[in-house]
């Protein structure tokens, strides 16, 4: 049984605010309209290891949608888990009956959300939302499922 891995998208492998050498992604988000995608250069790596490794939850903002960075770098959709205020909660709540490890790599939390993954012996990694995934994120999660 694989961990579950929750994955944020902006600021971790959606980082549009850092200075680009690359030309963001154009995604169709649904028919003619369109969403910008500002991957990092550790970004299809990562998710490739991640896709191995983990099951993947998405738990962002992008929700479902998240699914068309995955199709793009040519893996399979994962589920995403919806909220509405507070992540932690709706992770919480869609991992109830979960008895395996959750690791959970976002670019910031809330002391609720600490509490949370606290409380359910989740790991947290933290992204710098100017810089993204990182090799040392890769090295831990692998560390992680060992």
């Amino acid at each position: 049984m694989k961990p579950i891995l929750l994955l944020d998208v902006d600021g971790v492998l959606n980082v549009p605010r850092k200075k680009r050498t690359l030309r963001p992604i154009r995604l169709e988000w649904k028919r003619g309209h369109f969403v910008s995608f500002y991957p990092t250069k550790r970004t299809k790596r990562f998710m490739q290891m991640a896709w191995e490794l983990f099951d993947v939850r998405w738990l962002t903002a992008w929700g479902k949608s998240a699914n068309l960075i995955a199709k793009y770098y040519g893996l399979n959709e994962r589920r995403a888990i919806h909220y509405q205020d507070c992540k932690g909660e709706a992770a919480a709540s869609a991992l109830r009956d979960w008895k395996g490890r959750v690791a959970w790599i976002e670019d910031g939390i809330t002391d609720e959300e600490k509490a949370i993954v606290a409380a359910h012996g989740w790991t947290y990694l933290h992204c710098d939302p100017f810089v993204g995934v990182t090799g040392e994120h890769v090295k831990a999660l692998r560390a992680f499922v060992l």
